[in-house]
């Protein structure tokens, strides 16, 4: 199947329908208003300010400029998305949580349509009961995931909070995380707080791909990179793991180490120069598809978050470099717009290999 921008323009802008752009000045509580004022499908775009904490129960697009800045107030976090329905999409793009005394930055709570973030700077947050959150290109410090599924594409976690109790920067309790590149680095032991895994993992599904270029690495007082307690982990041979003092991975689940294709897709403005970066196998056979966020859908090759047949913008035999590289003009999209990328890898006469998600969000 041949990439046709028309057809993809047309999949994006049926699920953005009676969509409409609001613009948000002025700090306080603007953002929160509008919000409230909001039409599920609807855009707002944040103009620089410090804004007040904002309670969301429904899908909508916040695109903020530079300068915008959340603060989180107890008992309120920055920003609490819960009860988004299904079928509906919550995307952010841009902005920077500030972290408050007694308060998380980031909720998000029983939430069975998709949300996706992307390039915003969070320190802290927790994800629960939620059917897709997908965080591309994000900077935090501590995220505890618990029975949802969630996608980290290129996104850099590094240990300066940490969750106290855990000893983790990511903690998954009951859930399904895929790391894409970008790297999780523990914190290093400072009294009275010892060292920090990148990731513990209780009864989870863990999978992470990437590069050499991407590490998991625990901090400095003889603490591993990453602990099972039972589950499942997928690795990339490739990803940098590093621990001092300790096994790079230790615990009680099962651990398979095989190569998992996966995308880079960041920056998407409508009717801009566009590029897509695919990971995969060395001669394998690559088809990157995409279409709008559905609930993911587990298969014995891995899980699903996007309809089929969906688009094909990108196929081939993946070269020795290990990536396939396709630049383009996206088509006119409605702001607000949120896909996924997802890759598919055949390599024969093995099984079909399901990628990790990448979400993104048009501005």
């Amino acid at each position: 199947m041949r990439w046709c921008p028309v057809l993809f323009a047309a999949a994006i802008c049926a699920s953005a329908a009676a969509q409409q752009v609001f613009v948000v000045s002025g700090g306080g509580r603007a953002l929160q208003l509008a919000a409230q004022r909001a039409n599920p499908g609807d855009t707002l775009v944040v103009r620089p300010a410090r804004y007040s904490p904002v309670i969301v129960d429904k899908g909508i697009a916040v695109l903020c400029d530079p300068g915008v800045t959340i603060y989180s107030s107890a008992p309120l976090e920055g920003l609490r998305i819960s009860g988004v329905p299904a079928g509906e999409v919550f995307a952010m793009r841009g902005g920077v949580f500030e972290i408050g005394t007694g308060a998380f930055p980031l909720a998000a709570l029983d939430c069975a349509g998709a949300l996706v973030f992307e390039q915003v700077d969070v320190p802290a947050g927790f994800v629960r009961d939620c059917a897709q959150v997908a965080f591309n290109d994000v900077e935090t410090t501590d995220l505890t995931v618990t029975r949802s599924s969630v996608s980290f594409v290129d996104c850099v976690m590094a240990g300066g909070f940490g969750d106290p109790t855990s000893g983790s920067v990511l903690l998954g309790l009951n859930a399904s995380i895929a790391v894409s590149g970008g790297s999780v680095i523990g914190a290093d032991a400072q009294s009275p707080r010892p060292a920090m895994r990148a990731i513990y993992a209780i009864d989870s599904r863990l999978t992470v791909a990437g590069s050499a270029a991407t590490t998991l690495a625990g901090g400095n007082g003889g603490v591993p990179a990453l602990e099972l307690v039972g589950g499942s982990l997928r690795i990339d041979p490739a990803v940098s793991l590093v621990a001092y003092g300790s096994p790079a991975i230790v615990g009680t689940g099962t651990v398979t180490q095989t190569a998992i294709p996966w995308v880079q897709a960041q920056g998407v403005a409508s009717g801009q120069p566009f590029t897509e970066v695919a990971h995969g196998t060395p001669g394998a056979l690559l088809a990157v598809f995409a279409n709008v966020p559905v609930a993911p859908i587990t298969t014995p090759f891995g899980d699903l978050w996007l309809t089929l047949p969906g688009l094909v913008i990108d196929a081939g035999v993946v070269p020795p470099g290990r990536t396939l590289t396709r630049s383009f003009a996206l088509p006119p999209l409605p702001r607000g717009a949120t896909f996924v990328f997802q890759p598919i890898e055949l390599m024969p006469p093995g099984p079909l290999v399901i990628g990790t998600p990448t979400g993104v969000v048009a501005h």
